[in-house]
């Protein structure tokens, strides 16, 4: 899997066809939840854990959404806050569309950039 920074600044995560066993695994194990899938999603392909982009929980950053969000750059506070430092990514559209439902049609998905 890979991302795109597209040029007006929105975010597409691609799945690579070598990468839609694991893919398809992560889906059916997160059903119902797209902050799972997304953190799932974004830990199996190793964006996580090699600090390129990182899952965000709406109330971290004060929103007033349920939206799946991601960034590119988040700090860890004391006491476990969490600061979002880089660009922020949203999926406006979570209350009609899945993001996992969209990347398994067409192998990707685009997030807003907030």
């Amino acid at each position: 899997m890979h991302h795109i920074i597209e040029p007006n600044g929105n975010l597409t995560l691609v799945v690579d066809d070598d990468d839609c066993c694991e893919f398809l695994d992560i889906r059916d194990n997160t059903r119902g939840s797209d902050h799972g899938f997304l953190a799932d999603l974004l830990e199996a392909f190793g964006f996580s854990t090699n600090a390129r982009l990182f899952p965000v929980m709406p109330q971290q950053v004060g929103a007033l959404t349920d939206a799946p969000m991601l960034t590119d750059d988040l700090e860890y506070e004391e006491g476990g806050e969490v600061t979002v430092r880089g660009r922020l990514w949203w999926f406006p559209a979570y209350e009609l569309k899945s993001i996992s439902d969209i990347m398994s049609r067409s192998g990707r998905v685009t997030f807003t950039l907030a």
